[in-house]
């Protein structure tokens, strides 16, 4: 991308509450563009970067293909994301257990 100018990268704004796994998030990019992209971090959005314009909603082919999650979306795919991610009710830590697991 070095050799493109300044004005010529299209860019593509992800709010950062819809990325649940960066990794995830890396290998669906750069199975679309190759290596042709690059992240740029600002306060509530993730900036993909690109020299290439296509696909035009970037955004709704991460969705679809289940890179990342759209928080508002009713379909299952989101859904299922949204619940893998909260936390389980057998993970919780009790002030009983967390005063047995201190090794003292």
């Amino acid at each position: 991308m070095s050799g493109a100018l300044a004005g010529f990268f299209f860019n593509h704004k992800i709010e950062h509450t819809w990325i649940y796994d960066q990794k995830v998030l890396n290998e669906a990019l750069t199975k679309i563009y190759g290596s042709d992209f690059m992240f740029t971090r600002e306060a509530v959005f993730l900036v993909v970067s690109t020299t290439r314009r296509d696909p035009e909603n970037l955004k709704q082919r991460l969705v679809n293909d289940g890179a990342i999650r759209d928080p508002s979306c009713p379909c299952d795919n989101c859904q299922r994301m949204i619940e893998a991610l909260k936390p389980k009710k057998g993970d919780e830590v009790t002030e009983e257990r967390a005063e047995g697991s201190d090794n003292q």
